[in-house]
């Protein structure tokens, strides 16, 4: 079933055009060549942290912006989000994409220092949970993978799957995006188990590529990676054999859904959270450019592509 709708409950529209209207301009009116010395929002040098739990996504789009615009480059850091927050509030870079907002004492610090920050959401994604293909489970609700991941349900037998093997839980580190989804989802105050592996960042390969590497060798384990991951994605596409994506339920008595755009953007699929750009230019530049790009008509089309959720232009997304 296909339907058309507008995020507009996302974003006011008034508020809406006037963004991509006003960064539009900036396209029109920079995107000339110029000097290689000079920044505008379509040529010259810009570094980009870039939280690691998105980051194929973001890289892509990174790719798309630089193919129309030859006298841009983009470089990327990745690294997770409070790091990536950290460069932007202590002036290592200027730009940064992160998959959630600040927190109230990072934005304490942005205040104190004095300097103007520009937040932009541009997309949705979800955490999208993978276990082993020879594992049985085929859905959980949210309460089970709370319990889980909390280390009080330890086997799988205990919640009622024919599968008598300890729980293996694999992550990507306290400080990632992923896991503060995860305690907004759960409790503020909710912990990871200590049992759960963590996979250090490795700068040689993606944790989300080590992760689900971790599962397809460990048939008992459990991830979580951004939904973005699991598109036309050729490093996910060789391993996606060995995986299984598991269906999530909001109740116990709810309907299981998977991590896909249509039950993401209506909030079926409990697991959801909003992407964002910030950058701190005084002047347009490439960060203004690049924001302009993720929120203009071609970004938005590639999100789709990324199995993100456009935040910004009406959409046409797909259920079952």
């Amino acid at each position: 079933m296909e339907f058309i709708e507008s995020l507009s409950h996302v974003i006011g529209k008034t508020f809406r055009r006037r963004i991509v209207r006003a960064d539009l301009l900036l396209l029109l009116l920079f995107g000339c060549k110029g000097s290689s010395d000079l920044m505008t929002p379509t040529s010259g040098r810009l570094a980009i942290a870039c939280d690691e739990a998105i980051a194929y996504a973001v890289t892509y789009e990174g790719q798309a912006f630089m193919t129309d615009y030859a006298d841009a480059q983009l470089t990327f850091q990745y690294s997770d989000a409070s790091s990536v927050i950290g460069d932007l509030l202590n002036g290592k870079v200027t730009c940064i994409v992160s998959s959630r907002e600040m927190d109230s004492s990072e934005t304490a610090r942005a205040i104190a220092s004095g300097r103007k920050f520009f937040s932009q959401k541009f997309a949705l994604d979800g955490l999208a949970f993978l276990v082993h293909r020879d594992n049985p489970v085929v859905n959980l609700d949210k309460n089970q993978l709370e319990a889980m991941f909390a280390g009080r349900v330890l086997s799988w037998s205990d919640l009622n799957i024919p599968f008598d093997q300890p729980i293996l839980i694999v992550t990507d580190g306290e400080n990632s995006g992923n896991n503060v989804l995860l305690k907004r989802e759960f409790a503020p105050d909710w912990q990871l188990t200590p049992a759960a592996i963590s996979l250090p960042t490795d700068s040689s390969e993606f944790i989300a590529y080590r992760i689900m590497d971790f599962i397809i060798s460990n048939t008992n384990a459990i991830g979580y990676v951004s939904s973005s991951w699991l598109g036309n994605n050729s490093e996910y596409l060789k391993r996606a054999p060995g995986l299984k994506i598991l269906k999530i339920a909001r109740h116990d008595y709810g309907k299981p859904v998977d991590p896909i755009q249509g039950y993401i953007y209506r909030g079926d699929y409990p697991f959801r959270r909003m992407l964002f750009v910030m950058h701190g230019e005084e002047k347009p530049g490439l960060a203004a450019g690049f924001t302009a790009f993720l929120t203009g008509n071609k970004g938005q089309k590639l999100c789709l592509d990324l199995n993100l959720v456009p935040a910004i232009n009406p959409v046409k997304l797909k259920y079952e």
